[in-house]
């Protein structure tokens, strides 16, 4: 139900990679449609997919030409185990949710960031096609190189200032989720620190027709996470990795709500099975207290859901997902 919501909000599942998995085994085809509310407004959105072919995604009846025009309409934060991969994983996966946040908030920047990658794709498949055959011309790296060097400083810039303000919220929402003083902190890192990407990618062709791919760049950004002064993921125990990234999606949440000037909605994925007591007390508290806007939160623990569901006045409702799929409404 929670990806559900996601893919109508963004056109994609948060549990996998690609579409295929999200069907149901031996199906061809799947569909969800959903009722939201923005602006006092009703929107009707409707997202179908059938094998080998490509996505339809309607909005009140109307197709959409080209699926990232939706990205923005319905901000959404969702947060779940898989979060984890945020630490463990590479830095693809720090960069992915970056540009979601950040696409999310402003429809210019995933067009900024659409004509980028574009850019490097066609730079990097001219490298593999003409170096091997001795037919690379500098001339041509450097007509990708006066395109793409004005989209990665927008780039850059958006994303700096994104992570400032994300980094602020962070230590704020993990104090308050792990009652502790421990030093927080994640901070942005970019080539485009060092200086600007034209001097950069002249500076490296030699390198870059060597290994026939583009080796600087705002696709090459990371994210460090540190606790106390050390990274988060060697020195940081499960529960303050946990914590650290309840806190660190409730950050992302608060700028994109700032950005957007509307509470998005937000998903809790199954993220109270393993987080202590007392912790739990604490996200519930902070996001009841703060306004988060609307929750959906999924558990397989119904009197743990109870229990959540009264910290909030008895203003919640509960879909009880059956193992035949039926869904019983309270």
């Amino acid at each position: 139900m929670l990806d559900a919501i996601h893919y109508l909000c963004t056109t994609k599942s948060f549990l996998t990679n690609t579409d295929a998995q999200a069907m149901k085994h031996g199906a061809d085809f799947f569909m969800v449609k959903g009722l939201f509310t923005r602006a006092e407004q009703e929107e009707e959105i409707l997202l179908s997919l059938r094998k080998n072919d490509k996505k339809l995604l309607k909005r009140n009846d109307v197709e959409y030409q080209k699926l990232s025009d939706h990205i923005g309409l319905l901000p959404v934060v969702v947060i779940s185990p898989l979060d984890t991969n945020l630490i463990y994983e590479g830095s693809k996966e720090r960069r992915k949710v970056t540009d979601l946040i950040l696409s999310l908030a402003d429809s210019h920047y995933l067009h900024q960031l659409i004509r980028y990658n574009r850019l490097l794709q066609q730079r990097n498949t001219y490298l593999k096609e003409t170096v091997p055959l001795r037919k690379c011309s500098l001339e041509i790296l450097e007509l990708y190189t006066e395109q793409m060097e004005p989209l990665a400083e927008y780039i850059y810039s958006v994303r700096s200032q994104f992570w400032e303000k994300t980094a602020k919220w962070l230590s704020e929402f993990y104090s308050q989720i792990a009652n502790s003083t421990e030093d927080i902190s994640v901070a942005y890192q970019s080539d485009l620190a060092q200086g600007n990407l034209a001097a950069m990618l002249r500076e490296a062709t030699a390198r870059d027709m060597d290994v026939l791919y583009t080796t600087k760049g705002i696709h090459k950004d990371d994210i460090d996470m540190r606790i106390n002064g050390f990274p988060l993921k060697k020195f940081g125990s499960q529960g303050q990795q946990k914590s650290y990234l309840i806190a660190l999606k409730l950050a992302m949440y608060a700028v994109l709500r700032e950005k957007t000037g509307m509470p998005p909605i937000l998903l809790f994925d199954d993220i109270f099975d393993k987080l202590d007591r007392n912790r739990t007390a604490n996200v519930i508290r902070l996001v009841r207290d703060m306004n988060f806007g609307q929750i959906f939160l999924s558990d397989t623990d119904p009197e743990r859901s109870v229990q959540i569901a009264n910290q909030f006045h008895g203003n919640a409702r509960f879909f009880h997902i059956h193992s035949d799929q039926k869904i019983h409404i309270e």
